[in-house]
């Protein structure tokens, strides 16, 4: 392949976009919940028919605030992991349809079923 093919094949690639209107239960909740290899959590959430990125340290830190129509799968998913019991079902299958890979850690049985798991900005 030449550079010229290389930046062909680059300028047509395809990257999905999601947006809330791509899933079927409107209601707010948590979409996914997890941590960053940071230690700082990470909340992406649905609220008011958009979705939410909220990532804050301890105690309550705000580190980043993102509230936008599209997203690329990759910016919604933290750099180390996700707590399964606390993600949507159909958001992460949708993450996955996309081709997204999702780094849960183990399933906490005990915790409790919440509308939202982490702290919203």
């Amino acid at each position: 392949m030449t550079k010229e093919e290389l930046d062909l094949l680059q300028e047509t690639r395809q990257v999905p976009t999601l947006s809330a209107s791509l899933l079927k239960n409107q209601e707010d909740r948590t979409l996914l919940w997890g941590y960053t290899t940071e230690r700082d959590s990470w909340h992406v959430y649905l609220e008011d028919g958009r979705i939410k990125l909220y990532t804050y340290g301890y105690p309550d830190k705000e580190i980043r605030s993102l509230d936008k129509t599209l997203y690329f799968p990759e910016e919604l998913i933290p750099s180390k992991r996700l707590y399964p019991e606390a993600c949507d079902f159909e958001f992460c299958q949708l993450l996955m349809s996309m081709g997204a890979s999702l780094p849960f850690t183990g399933f906490n049985k005990d915790r409790q079923i919440q509308q939202f798991y982490g702290n919203i900005a």
